[in-house]
């Protein structure tokens, strides 16, 4: 895969302002979603294109936006606005994120200095993830006739989300409403038993929290989901209300290292196994529950980042590493990344997952990768 971005940040006057960010991909889509039927295609995209205005700590803004939420590492779960390109090859998480058109509001009272403030999101049709499906999903069935099936664009079918932040000294905690949508297609039958792909209805609430003290930095972040169609008896093929929590800490080590430690946790009130659903749902329920990470009521985890950069040269190098502590599956991210001038750098970056192929992360197996990615800023 090949991407080319072009971005520009003009300014309107003195309280207004933009963003534009095309992309051209050239991709093999052979091993990527079924929705892209074809075996290779060049795609050229609007990333991000929004206009602003900003006074007196009102800031409204209009247009297709990327909005991450979440002050976690590399897994948010209050990262309900955006989703993510997973056929894009590269492998900051930040750069796989798709945004929707979307009304951004946000004031933060006293002129724009008081310590809270208020976020309101209204999106009429939601971001859909891009996704890599393991050949174990669903075996048998022919994944290319199954795009992915939108609900129908109306009023009540839109987003809508609510957040509240307050920030005090070295500290800062949020919460968080949201009406919308999972993001991601599961497998379904519709009212004639025909197989599809469709999204859930969902509401959820959390936030998240960060503390600072001497060199150390505290993070938090947890949701509940609940999901409109969800029923372990009539409809257990559907991913069930979950509750997901992120807790981390990070700190220097001298001069040039970084390291950071989270735990991870996913649990299911209501659940059922896949072998316990009856035919002919059983090998839906069996590939939602490996496409979503739900094989199991609770499902404890840990991601672990040390990072290295030169003072003198710019020289950066990562390892990150998630693993799942039921079941075994992992994700181990390496990369390193020079700077050949200020203004021209360049990025090796690999994927390679892990573990028994009939769990998540150990069914991307197919799909590990090496990027190499140039970046030039003029």
């Amino acid at each position: 895969m090949t991407s080319l971005w072009l971005q520009a940040d003009p300014t309107i006057g003195e309280a207004g302002g933009a963003r534009a960010t095309l992309t051209a991909d050239a991709i093999d889509t052979s091993t990527v979603d079924p929705a892209l039927k074809s075996n290779s295609m060049f795609r050229m995209g609007l990333r991000e294109g929004y206009g602003e205005y900003y006074k007196n700590g009102l800031q409204l803004r209009a247009g297709k936006q990327i909005m991450p939420w979440g002050k976690s590492d590399a897994i948010n779960p209050t990262d309900l606005l955006t989703a993510k390109d997973y056929s894009l090859l590269n492998h900051d998480e930040e750069v796989r994120r798709i945004g929707a058109g979307a009304m951004n509001a946000s004031w933060t009272p006293l002129q724009g200095v008081a310590p809270v403030t208020f976020q309101l999101v209204w999106i009429p049709i939601f971001a859909q993830h891009r996704l890599l499906i393991p050949p174990s999903a669903v075996p048998g069935v022919d994944l290319a006739s199954l795009a992915p099936q939108a609900p129908t664009r109306n009023l009540s079918n839109s987003e809508a989300a609510f957040k509240t932040s307050y920030s005090g000294t070295g500290w800062d905690v949020s919460a968080l409403a949201f009406r919308g949508w999972n993001h991601f297609p599961l497998f379904s039958l519709d009212e004639k038993g025909k197989l599809q792909r469709s999204f859930q209805q969902i509401t959820a609430a959390g936030g998240d929290f960060s503390v600072s003290f001497e060199k150390w930095v505290l993070r938090g972040e947890t949701a509940y989901l609940w999901t409109d169609s969800y029923d372990p008896e009539k409809r257990p093929e559907l991913q069930p209300n979950r509750l997901d929590g992120v807790l981390g800490v990070e700190r220097p080590i001298a001069d040039d290292f970084r390291v950071q430690v989270q735990g991870v946790m996913r649990y299911h009130p209501e659940f059922k196994k896949a072998d316990e659903v009856p035919l002919p749902k059983r090998a839906l329920t069996r590939g939602n529950q490996l496409l979503t990470g739900s094989q199991f009521r609770a499902r404890p985890g840990s991601t672990f980042r040390l990072s290295y950069t030169a003072p003198s040269s710019g020289f950066e190098a990562e390892i990150f590493l998630l693993g799942n502590w039921v079941g075994g599956d992992y994700l181990a991210r390496p990369k390193i990344s020079y700077p050949w001038s200020d203004a021209f750098r360049t990025t090796l970056s690999a994927d390679y997952y892990g573990g028994p192929g009939n769990l998540s992360l150990g069914a991307m197996q197919a799909f590990n990768s090496v990027a190499l990615e140039a970046k030039y800023s003029f």
